[in-house]
């Protein structure tokens, strides 16, 4: 159990580090930017469908090919991302057309 809490812990650590680093500094439009949170909202849409429609079907793929899963928890994990990616999709152009004036 704790292989599983150390990677997460740290993966959150980390994320909330950048949420706070990248607060209040302007947003990236143009270029490459590594890290998500220095990123338009436009441009984490842009990232978002990239993600969806490119590393969705590799992410599928590798866990059945893996076998890492039972079928249950393969389609737990592939119903999970696929919501949380179309809410993730949602939001981001919700607010890219909220702050569309900005560009």
């Amino acid at each position: 159990m704790l292989h599983f809490i150390i990677p997460f812990c740290s993966a959150l650590i980390a994320i909330l580090i950048s949420k706070k680093v990248y607060k209040d500094k302007p947003k990236k439009d143009q270029g490459f930017q590594f890290n998500y949170y220095g990123l338009s909202y436009r441009r984490r849409l842009i990232r978002t469908l990239i993600t969806i429609f490119a590393l969705f079907p590799l992410f599928t793929w590798f866990i059945y090919a893996t076998d890492m899963f039972d079928a249950f928890w393969g389609i737990v994990i592939i119903v999970f991302s696929v919501i949380s990616s179309v809410c993730q999709l949602g939001y981001n152009y919700y607010m890219y057309k909220k702050h569309e004036k900005e560009f």
